[in-house]
């Protein structure tokens, strides 16, 4: 067995290195994350909870008026700590990714202790890396699943009663799914410190006991607005998504799929192997438990692939068990998941839409050459044809749009120009309407960003001028 200094410095390179991976194969969509400020670029997933959670920030006991950001109603922790403690939002965003870090790093952690195999410990985090959480995670704006995965691990592997209080009284605040997968996280346990084999039934009951004592306040609090209809938004999701329960069927059976993909193969050891040959009624119980676990999380939610992240205990306990019953099978299974993950096509899957997920050398190209809906390029053309459509007020947002993308995120050839013209033609679009005040400051902007040889720079200073003559601000 390794030395402890040697095994957690292991454990920190075990997770830093399956975070590089996972980024590396299944790289964010980051030049999305660009229209955050956007109007017209919200309807993107990898932003479009982060403005609702900024809003929420400002106004944490405030209902969401968004229908399909309702559920994150009472996901309070991470918006009041940011609240209070007054933290920039690039903190916030910053968290899903620390919270990456840790899951994995507990993964390494709890194989290393259960097998004593450093290689394992890592193709472990490797393979977790490979799976949705961890790309809704990284990807997804202030979206916290890494968390409350982190919690459900915690509850499962970690014996300490301090930890199991301190996830059952804070991670549910983050993310409710971590209560609907409890059940599930304890028969991770039962089966992880062996009670059953041992006979130690009595310490299951114990320690659930106190989990459901602990938890017991959130649920009667949640359960109470339900029922005395004090909270709108819970109530319109749940009937939302009863109403859509049967249907979307072929998406939910692609999102089983994306959600693990070869990570269902520790899944079904789990399920196979968990409580030896003495616990036939457990492993019954444990597989019910899976998939009322699945179910209850299909009903409550649409994002398919992303709620079956709630089964990676199971995934973790099924590569320890194998490494229990045969150590060298464990290796050849994980690295068969790894390598099935890390080349086989990854999706988000939703009930209306999905989203490839592709490499960092894909997402670079992408930043070089950035879609419609964070393109400034795009957002000038437009602002151009709603103006001759007459169109004021589109025509404005989308310059003023162009204007924050260019500025922010410059295009690698001709920037200073396209600046220079989005100006000229938000100038336009003004003094078309008379908005004198307005079009002064954009043409004076256009000389000031315009290089040296911009064709328009002497009509620009022309009109300047005859507005200047023109128009003169009253005096103070």
């Amino acid at each position: 067995m390794p030395t402890t200094a040697f095994q957690w410095r292991w454990i920190t390179v075990a997770s830093l290195l399956s975070f590089v991976v996972g980024i590396g194969f299944f790289c964010p969509h980051y030049v999305l994350w660009r229209g955050l400020d956007i109007p017209q670029a919200r309807y993107n997933p990898e932003v479009h909870r982060a403005y609702y959670r900024l809003q929420q920030i400002e106004h944490p006991f405030d209902p969401i008026e968004n229908e399909n950001n309702r559920a994150m109603r009472w996901r309070l922790f991470f918006p009041l700590l940011a609240h209070y403690l007054h933290l920039p939002r690039n903190v916030l965003f910053a968290l899903p990714f620390i919270g990456c870090l840790l899951a994995l790093g507990l993964t390494a952690y709890v194989v290393l202790r259960e097998t004593g195999s450093t290689l394992l410990a890592l193709l472990s985090s490797m393979l977790a890396a490979t799976t949705s959480w961890f790309f809704v995670s990284t990807g997804w704006l202030s979206y916290f699943d890494s968390w409350y995965i982190l919690g459900l691990l915690c509850v499962s592997f970690i014996r300490n009663k301090t930890t199991l209080v301190v996830c059952c009284l804070c991670v549910p605040w983050i993310d409710e799914r971590f209560m609907l997968g409890l059940p599930l996280a304890f028969t991770v346990r039962t089966a992880v410190f062996r009670w059953v084999e041992d006979g130690k039934i009595a310490q299951l009951f114990r320690e659930t006991g106190l989990a459901f004592f602990v938890i017991a306040p959130y649920l009667l609090f949640r359960l109470a607005l339900l029922f005395f209809a004090q909270d709108a938004n819970s109530a319109g999701h749940l009937t939302d998504h009863y109403d859509m329960l049967f249907l979307h069927n072929e998406a939910y059976l692609s999102g089983l799929w994306h959600g693990l993909r070869a990570g269902w193969v520790p899944v079904l050891a789990c399920v196979l192997l968990a409580y030896g040959n003495r616990g036939i009624k457990f492993k019954i119980a444990g597989a019910i438990i899976v998939v009322f676990t699945l179910f209850i999380n299909r009903f409550l939610a649409a994002d398919f692939s992303r709620s079956v992240s709630v089964l990676m205990p199971c995934v973790l306990l099924g590569s320890v068990l194998i490494a229990r019953h045969r150590p060298s099978v464990a290796f050849g299974v994980t690295a068969f998941a790894l390598l099935v993950n890390l080349l086989t096509p990854a999706r988000h899957i939703n009930s209306t839409f999905s989203v490839d997920i592709h490499n960092v050398l894909h997402e670079r190209e992408q930043a070089n050459n950035p879609p419609n809906s964070v393109n400034p390029v795009f957002y000038n053309q437009h602002g151009i044809k709603l103006f001759k459509e007459n169109d004021v007020d589109g025509a404005e947002s989308f310059f003023t749009g162009a204007l924050h993308l260019a500025q922010d995120n410059p295009p690698p050839d001709n920037a200073p120009a396209l600046i220079a013209d989005i100006y000229w033609n938000r100038a336009n679009l003004y003094a078309n309407s008379s908005m004198w005040l307005k079009a002064l400051p954009d043409l004076e902007d256009a000389l000031k960003n315009a290089p040296a040889d911009w064709n328009r720079r002497d009509v620009v200073k022309s009109f300047a001028a005859e507005i200047s003559q023109r128009y003169q601000p009253p005096q103070e």
